[in-house]
């Protein structure tokens, strides 16, 4: 099995998502769409990174990639979702 990991600073400093396959997961940086992601106001985290991690490395996979999330926090009820897409 081949696994990538992909840096995704932001969160905090050390955050990484990793690719298997036509998956990847994605941690505490990408929650599910309605959401948005992770927090930044821990120490050394920074809005900036998570948006270049985002931007630059989560948003240029292919999109039909199966997403995992790190969280679900069913904002209005909605019932609980693991997997998203790009």
């Amino acid at each position: 099995m081949n696994i990538k990991t992909i840096f995704t600073p932001g969160h905090t400093p050390a955050c990484a998502s990793y690719v298997i396959g036509d998956a990847v997961f994605t941690g505490d940086a990408l929650f599910m769409p309605d959401y948005g992601t992770g927090r930044c106001d821990f120490p050394a985290g920074s809005a900036d990174d998570l948006f270049d991690s985002i931007h630059k490395k989560l948003y240029s996979l292919p999109d039909d990639y199966r997403v995992f999330v790190g969280h679900d926090y069913l904002p209005d009820g909605r019932p609980l979702a693991t997997e998203t897409n790009l």
